[in-house]
Formats: C-alpha cells, sequence, structure tokens
C-alpha cells in the first residue's frame, strides 16, 4: 500500500514537471515574439520621442531664426538712425560754421561802417550837413546853401571844398556803391534851363558825381546819380529839404538796388566835367515811367528823371 502510494506521488511530480517543461516551452518559443513585439513599442515611443523632439527642435530653430531676423532688422534700423545722427551733427556743424563765420563777417563790416562814419563826421561841419547810417547804408547829407546857389547846379567854392574833403574818404571804397541823389523844396522853378525840379535835383546830383569823378578821382564804375525833386522831403523846413544825399551801399546789396519810389536814376556819369546836355530839340527828354530808371540820351548825358503819377508831398 504505501509503494503505490509512492508511485501515485511519483507519477503526479513527473507529470507536473512535464508540465512546466511543457509550459517553459511554449514561453521560449514565444519568447522572440514577445521581444520583437516589446521591441517595437519601443521604437514605436522612440519614433514619437524623436518626432516630438524634432518639432520642437524645428519650432526652437524657427523661433530662433526670427529672433535672428528681428535682430538684423533692429540692427539696420539703428545704423540708419546712427547715419541720420551723423548727417544732423554735419549739418548742424556746418550751419554753427556758417553762423560763426556771418557773425564774424558782420563784426568786421559793423566795424568798418562805424569807421566810415566817424571819418565822415571828422570831415564835415555840423552846418555843412550830417552823417547817419541804417539797415547797412552810410548816407552823408549835405546842405544846399553849401553846395549851390539858389536855383543854380553849379558848385560853389565852399561846396567844391566840402565835397572834396568827403570824397577822399570815399575813394578808396572798393566795395560799395555811391548813390549821388539830388533832393529841392517844393518851391517851383520855371527857368529856360530847369523848366521844373527834376531837371535842376538831376543836373546838382550829376555834376556832384562829375566832381567826384573828375576832380577826386572816385571810380565812375561805383557812382550813379538820381534826381528825386521835392518828394522825398526831410520834413517841414525848405532849408532841410534841399539837400544832396550819399549814400554808400555794399556792392552785394547794390546790385539790384533801384532808387526810391518817385526817384530816377541816371547811369554813372563819364568823366566830362560839364553837367547834363538837354535834347537836340532843347527841351528836356520825356520822363520816363513810372518805376523806371531813365534811360540815357544819344549824347551820352543822364535823361530828364521819371515823374511818379501821384507823387507824396
Amino acid at each position: 500500500m504505501p509503494s503505490s502510494r509512492a508511485t501515485t506521488a511519483n507519477a503526479a511530480n513527473g507529470h507536473s514537471r512535464a508540465s512546466s517543461i511543457r509550459v517553459l516551452y511554449h514561453l521560449l518559443m514565444r519568447l522572440p515574439w514577445l521581444i520583437a513585439v516589446l521591441l517595437a513599442i519601443l521604437c514605436l515611443v522612440l519614433l514619437l520621442a524623436g518626432g516630438e523632439t524634432k518639432h520642437l527642435a524645428r519650432a526652437d530653430l524657427a523661433r530662433a531664426r526670427d529672433e535672428a531676423a528681428e535682430f538684423r532688422r533692429d540692427y539696420f534700423r539703428a545704423q540708419a538712425l546712427l547715419s541720420d545722427v551723423d548727417k544732423d551733427r554735419a549739418a548742424q556743424a556746418a550751419t554753427l560754421q556758417q553762423l560763426a563765420t556771418h557773425v564774424s563777417e558782420r563784426a568786421v563790416a559793423d566795424l568798418a561802417q562805424q569807421k566810415l562814419i566817424d571819418d565822415l563826421k571828422k570831415k564835415i561841419d555840423v552846418k555843412e550837413g550830417d552823417v547817419s547810417s541804417g539797415g547797412g547804408i552810410v548816407t552823408v547829407r549835405l546842405a544846399d546853401e553849401i553846395l549851390f546857389a539858389s536855383g543854380e547846379a553849379e558848385l560853389s567854392k565852399r561846396g567844391r571844398e566840402v565835397l572834396g574833403r568827403v570824397g577822399d574818404i570815399l575813394k578808396p571804397l572798393t566795395d560799395k556803391q555811391i548813390l549821388v541823389g539830388g533832393h529841392t523844396d517844393d518851391a517851383p522853378i520855371h527857368t529856360a534851363r530847369f523848366p521844373s525840379n527834376w531837371e535842376l535835383s538831376t543836373a546838382r546830383a550829376v555834376n556832384v558825381v562829375h566832381f567826384l569823378v573828375d576832380v577826386v578821382g572816385v571810380d565812375p564804375r561805383a557812382l550813379t546819380a538820381a534826381g528825386y525833386s521835392q518828394y522825398h522831403p526831410r520834413g517841414p523846413d525848405r532849408a532841410h529839404n534841399r539837400r544832396i544825399e550819399l549814400q554808400v551801399i555794399p556792392a552785394l546789396a547794390a546790385g539790384a538796388t533801384q532808387p526810391a519810389a518817385g526817384g530816377a536814376a541816371a547811369p554813372a556819369v563819364p568823366p566830362s566835367g560839364t553837367p547834363a546836355a538837354p535834347s537836340p530839340s532843347g527841351t528836356p527828354a520825356a520822363p520816363a515811367p513810372s518805376g523806371t530808371p531813365a534811360a540815357p540820351s544819344a549824347s551820352g548825358a543822364p535823361a530828364t528823371p521819371a515823374v511818379p503819377a501821384a507823387p507824396k508831398k
């Protein structure tokens, strides 16, 4: 009995071992497939992870490229701004240099003008005239009774002396234009030689120019004669209104300068020593339209100045 039990137990153990071996065998047979499946799953996971990483890397690269492009744009904008700043600085420096040059030139011109005024004042007595300035123009006013006899255009002896002193100051000026203007009072004149104050004022201005050119030696290219008749009075005093004015104008400003309204300019007179001659018919040349300078006559003498349409008293 005991031996049958032992046999049965051994058989059961053998059967159990056989089953284990079969199970192990089946597992071993399926292990490559399991490994393959696990490897496939691992590869899939790795691929998915790699794709995500690559996607993130591409996104980071694109973002980096965008940032680099923005940086380049900012850099070029900064370069452009710096270039503009440099141009502005250069322009400001040039402007400052021009201003400094202008101020320096203006200071020199002011000093030269003040010296001219002082020199002229030393040559003119209070009773002979006065000197003033304004707008860069120096004006010398000489009294009528010092230069001419009443109703005449020939210079008196004292007038020649005064003009000689003034001319000596004006002669060295090479950068100026000198406008000689004749002015009368409102007392009418009717003579064969001077039918009106226009002819008288112009003849006086022309004779002053002749004296400055012929006797003193002032450059005739710097001189202009103009007659203003009675239409530019200084005030109610007739004695003050009868005068000769010499306006010393900077050459650049005088290039396009015309006489004041109501006055007519005569061209610079060549050295002849004689006053303006009348036209061949014996009567003064016809006045030019108002506001235009009178053209010279055929004889070379200045024509009668223009008469304004509405003269100011």
